[in-house]
C-alpha cells in the first residue's frame, strides 16, 4: 500500500513538473525581454562603441504590436551605435 502511495505521487509529480515545463516553454518564455551587458575593453581605442544584438523574438501570428514596441523602446534605452539581429 506504501509503494502505490509512492509510485501514485512521482506520477503526479512528473506529470505536473512536465505542464510546467511546457507551460514555461510557450506561455513565459517567448515573452521575456532581457538585456545582457558586456563590456570589452580595448585599450589601443578611445572611442566606445555600443552594440545592440537582438536574438530570440519569437514572431510568429501572436507577435503583435505590443510586442514589438517593448523591443524596440528597449533598444532605444540602450542608445545603440549598431544594431544587429541574429
Amino acid at each position: 500500500m506504501k509503494i502505490k502511495k509512492i509510485v501514485f505521487s512521482l506520477i503526479i509529480l512528473i506529470i505536473c513538473t512536465v505542464i510546467g515545463v511546457f507551460y514555461y516553454a510557450f506561455k513565459v518564455e517567448p515573452y521575456r525581454l532581457v538585456v545582457n551587458e558586456h563590456q570589452v575593453n580595448n585599450t589601443n581605442s578611445k572611442e566606445n562603441l555600443k552594440i545592440v544584438q537582438l536574438s530570440d523574438l519569437h514572431i510568429k501570428k501572436d507577435f503583435n504590436a505590443d510586442r514589438l514596441d517593448k523591443v524596440i523602446q528597449k533598444t532605444n534605452e540602450q542608445n545603440p551605435d549598431f544594431i544587429i539581429f541574429s
